[in-house]
């Protein structure tokens, strides 16, 4: 698995970023901003999908490093909450 999509139920918490918006945003070349809005989005949503993006393909190793770490914590924190 190499490539994500990030998706989420409903708004984004605090920033009213709706789906549409967030599919639009994925589509984009992955430049800094749109990593950091990622990154963003990953903090805040409650849901995740991984699939495929083409934001995930054009960043750095580093970058990609990143994403996988904040996804696999948002992930566990989610299966412990799950778990309660």
């Amino acid at each position: 698995m190499s490539q994500f999509i990030l998706y989420t139920s409903g708004y984004v918490k605090k920033d009213n970023v709706r789906k549409t918006e967030q599919n639009k945003f994925i589509e984009k070349k992955g430049t800094e901003t749109n990593i950091s809005l990622f990154l963003l989005l990953i903090s805040r949503c409650r849901c995740i999908l991984i699939t495929s993006s083409r934001l995930y393909r054009s960043t750095t190793i580093q970058a990609r490093v990143l994403i996988l770490g904040l996804l696999f914590r948002r992930l566990e924190n989610l299966k412990k909450r799950k778990l309660k």
